[in-house]
C-alpha cells in the first residue's frame, strides 16, 4: 500500500505497516504519484530519443559523415579556424576509413546540416517537454509519441 510521510509528504510503497511517520495515502495523491513518475520516465525517453537524433549520421553531398558530438566539436573547430585559402579540407566519412576533400562550398553545407541538426534537435525536445509538462493525465501522457525527424 502507498503511504505518506508527514515529515515531507513523500510518498512510498510498503508491503507492511510503517511507523507513526506514515499514513495512508489517498487516492488523489497516489494518482498524482504515478503521473510524476510516468513524467520522469517520459522525460528520460525524450532525452535518450534527441541523443539518437541529434548524432546521427548526415549525408550531405552523397557523402555520409558521421555526426557524433566529439566529431561535431573536432568539425566546427577545425573550421571555424580556416582562413579562407586553407581548401580543399580532408574530412573521414562515416565508414571511420575513407577520406573526401571537400572544397569550401562543401564544408559550409556539411557545417550547416550538423548546425540544422543540433537546432532541430533541441527545438522538437523543447516541444516534447511542453507537453510532458501540460500533461494532466497517464492516458495524455501516453498518448505522446515521443518521435524526432
Amino acid at each position: 500500500m502507498f503511504y505518506r510521510n508527514l515529515n515531507d509528504n513523500s510518498l512510498a510503497f510498503f508491503n507492511g505497516v510503517p511507523d507513526e511517520n506514515w499514513v495512508l495515502a489517498s487516492e488523489s495523491e497516489i494518482i498524482a504519484y504515478e503521473l510524476s513518475q510516468a513524467k520522469i520516465a517520459k522525460i528520460a525517453e525524450v532525452k535518450s530519443a534527441r541523443e539518437i537524433f541529434q548524432y546521427a549520421n548526415l549525408t550531405v553531398g552523397g557523402y555520409e559523415f558521421t555526426a557524433t558530438k566529439s566529431a561535431k566539436l573536432l568539425f566546427f573547430s577545425k573550421v571555424n579556424s580556416l582562413a579562407s585559402t586553407d581548401y580543399p579540407i580532408d574530412w573521414r566519412l562515416a565508414d571511420n576509413i575513407s577520406w573526401v576533400s571537400l572544397s569550401k562550398t562543401e564544408t559550409s553545407a556539411l557545417k550547416k546540416a550538423m548546425e540544422t541538426q543540433e537546432t532541430s534537435a533541441f527545438k522538437q525536445e523543447s516541444v516534447f517537454y511542453d507537453a510532458i509538462n501540460k500533461a494532466s493525465s497517464i492516458e495524455e501522457l501516453a498518448a505522446i509519441n515521443i518521435k524526432f525527424e
